[in-house]
């Protein structure tokens, strides 16, 4: 340091009193020349000074003035300037300041017209002052890692906040900042602790960063949504002290785990409570019945349960005192409890009950009669059996019901007619039995009728295709018989039409061409026979056709060629002939869709043979082929067969001849599978007899007459025979 620096420092020292000093330090280029007005009060520095604000600023206490404009500042601003207590002015244009903290002190008025021009600032600390003129929009413009704003602002959030995109930490609670907070901070796409009070907007759901977010003492929040985030850890056991106001929490669709906890019993005011698709374990408590204003309630895919002493109340039960309650999921959860007749106390302003796969046991409580405004009742894929209670007669406003995949017996009620407004029906994977009632045609609100995987017997009644509204009939898989209906063409605005596995005969009605609708239809594994109606091409919508598995002949009707939305075409197992089409749609199907056929023919990919055109010569030759190779083989056959028999019935008694008749097809008839399910029970437990590793086996009695006359001859005459 030069002679006259080293005088000038010192005379500074010496000249003025500590309160009225700055020290400060050599910068990287130059040495910091104080240019001082009244220096007790003022300061005003500017021009090429570089480096950071030292920390022994904060020995000037008498300072009501700084100026530090215009200069290549770097590097924060120190915390002790939070001893300026006297400080009202602070000006720090144009420089590269990244941190700036003033928690703890007593300033008020706005943010500094110089901050909002830090371009590079990168943490802002302005918590604990009395700051009173909000937060300005030139924000948008500034903070890149952290923005601490807390105590007694006013006034509300700008918009320009979702500009921050580099934003790490946010702090805005313990304000009285007023109206919404934005939407665009859902554009916070680095996020990862957010603080603040109010309501919380839905957008907040895109801060799939987000690590931590704090709700302390936020009195004023009404609704908390935090939906498909990625939040972990356990709900805070105090939650629902911390927000006694809240009126709705939505959390869904995050990773939280643990139990659910008690005091959110504590929400009086809660009306919608969504804490679904997540890791919650224990019990459903039951205290969740002191939310008298409950609404909605979704506590579905979780591992929640229900255990209880038969003494106790069931968490069902409890929901009694809830008298608003309009929706209640509880889903996916292995609750594992019998479906009790208390079931029949929920409230009457129930509307909604989803309960699909809960491991519920029992029968469907005929109390659920006394639930007179249920539009939508899903029991899927539990443990129930018996019958369909007749107390379901009662729910006029019923529009869904979905018992599949349960162990409900017996037939479809008719009194199910007797409810209009059915809109969805679906009773797949039961052990139904009996027939489809022909009362459905007079459900002409009705658009799915789902009845696949039952025991249903007899005709497809003409009645139900008489629903012109039915967008979706699902038949198959049962035993239906009989020929398809003509009046199939009446249902203009079906889109899927599955009748397979079934023992459906005859041809395929040519009104089928009138379903323009149609999307998917499936007749595969019938006995229908005769040729595809050319009326197929009519259905331009069509993307699956099956017709696998039947007995159809004839050849594939060139106008299938239209068919351009076409993906998936089954054809196999038939008795189809002639050329496989070269149209678009029936290029990209593989082999599979064409295999056991009678005579189909085109390129070897296809596992068919190829297709060669006739001439009269190689057709002559073909046909003493046949009868060379073919017909006269059969012949010796059955004339060697016929001596065989001639010959036996000579040599053998009546009783040896009456044996060998029984052996011939034909003879007996078949036991059909209604005859099974009658004989035992409907399959029941108690005729169950013994159980193996690929089946079970259960006894049942067969009412046919002369059966033993008939087994007591037969076994006589094996006693004669001599092996």
């Amino acid at each position: 340091m030069s002679m006259n620096r080293r005088a000038f420092v010192h005379l500074i020292h010496h000249v003025f009193p500590l309160n009225k000093r700055l020290l400060w330090f050599v910068g990287l280029k130059s040495l910091l020349v104080c240019q001082i007005v009244n220096c007790s009060k003022r300061y005003h520095y500017q021009s090429i000074s570089t480096g950071g604000i030292p920390q022994a600023i904060g020995s000037l206490s008498n300072l009501e003035e700084l100026y530090l404009d215009n200069n290549k500042l770097t590097g924060e601003i120190p915390s002790e300037i939070g001893n300026l207590v006297q400080l009202q002015i602070l000006s720090l244009w144009n420089n590269s300041l990244t941190v700036i903290s003033l928690s703890f002190n007593q300033l008020t008025g706005g943010i500094p017209q110089a901050i909002r021009s830090l371009s590079n600032l990168e943490e802002l600390y302005l918590g604990h002052n009395k700051l009173t003129d909000g937060i300005p929009s030139e924000i948008g413009n500034l903070v890149h890692k952290r923005y601490h704003y807390q105590s007694i602002s006013t006034g509300g959030i700008p918009q320009a906040i979702g500009s921050l995109s580099n934003l790490e930490e946010l702090y805005l609670d313990n304000n009285k900042l007023t109206g919404e907070i934005p939407r665009e901070i859902g554009n916070l796409s680095n996020l990862n602790i957010l603080r603040f009070t109010g309501s919380i907007p839905r957008e907040t759901g895109n801060l799939s960063k987000l690590e931590n977010i704090y709700l302390n003492d936020n009195g004023l929040i009404v609704t908390l949504e935090l939906v498909q985030n990625h939040l972990s850890g356990n709900l805070p056991s105090s939650i629902g002290t911390w927000l006694p106001d809240l009126e709705e929490l939505f959390i869904e669709y995050n990773e939280f785990s643990g139990t659910i906890p008690l005091s959110i019993s504590n929400m009086s005011k809660l009306i919608k409570l969504d804490i679904s698709a997540k890791s919650f374990v224990g019990n459903v408590p039951k205290d969740l019945g002191n939310l008298r204003k409950l609404e909605f309630l979704n506590i579905a895919i979780n591992q929640l349960n229900d255990e209880h002493l038969a003494c106790e109340v069931g968490f069902l039960t409890s929901l009694t005192n809830c008298k608003s309650l309009r929706t209640l999921s509880v889903g996916y959860n292995p609750l594992k409890s019998t479906l009790q007749n208390s079931l029949g106390n929920l409230p009457v302003a129930l509307e909604k009950f989803y309960a699909s796969t809960c491991q519920f046991r029992g029968t469907i409580p005929t109390g659920i009669g006394n639930l007179t405004n249920l539009i939508l009742l899903v029991l899927n894929a539990n443990r129930l059996t018996g019958l369909i209670p007749t107390t379901l007669g009662q729910l006029q406003k019923l529009q869904v019901l979905k018992i599949a995949r349960n162990r409900i017996r017996g037939s479809i009620p008719n009194y199910l007619c007797y409810l209009k407004n059915w809109g969805y029906l679906i009773l797949s994977s039961n052990k139904l039995s009996g027939s489809i009632p022909r009362c459905f045609e007079d459900l002409t609100m009705l658009r799915e009728l789902y009845l696949d995987s039952n025991a249903l017997a007899y005709n497809i009644p003409s009645a139900l295709c008489s629903i012109k509204g039915l967008l979706v009939l699902n038949l198959s898989s049962d035993f239906l018989t009989g020929n398809l209906p003509l009046e199939v063409g009446n249902m203009k605005s079906i889109i899927v039409l599955e009748l397979s596995k079934n023992l459906l005969s005859g041809y395929i009605p040519r009104t089928m061409g009138e379903l323009q609708n149609l999307f998917t239809l499936s007749f595969s594994h019938n006995r229908l026979q005769g040729p595809i109606p050319v009326e197929f091409a009519h259905l331009l919508n069509l993307d699956s056709l099956d017709l696998s598995q039947n007995n159809l002949s004839g050849i594939i009707p060139n106008s299938l060629e239209a068919l351009i939305y076409l993906m998936y075409l089954n054809v196999s197992f038939n008795k189809v002939r002639g050329e496989i089409l070269n149209g678009r749609p029936f290029l990209n199907f593989p082999a599979e869709s064409f295999i056991f056929n009678e005579a189909l023919c085109r390129a070897p990919h296809f596992q068919v043979i190829a297709c060669h055109k006739n001439t009269p010569s190689s057709s002559w030759k073909t046909k003493a082929s046949i009868l060379k190779y073919i017909l006269l083989p059969i012949s010796l056959i059955v004339t060697l067969a016929a001596f065989i028999v001639l010959w036996m019935r000579k040599r053998e008694n009546l009783e040896v001849r009456t044996l060998i008749e029984s052996w011939l097809p034909g003879i007996h008839g078949r036991i059909s599978y209604q005859q099974l399910l009658f004989a035992t029970n409907h399959f029941g437990e108690e005729n169950l007899i013994g159980k193996g590793c690929l089946s079970m086996v259960y006894k049942g009695v067969l009412d046919f007459q002369g059966a033993l006359r008939s087994f007591d001859s037969e076994s006589q005459v094996m006693q004669r025979i001599h092996h």
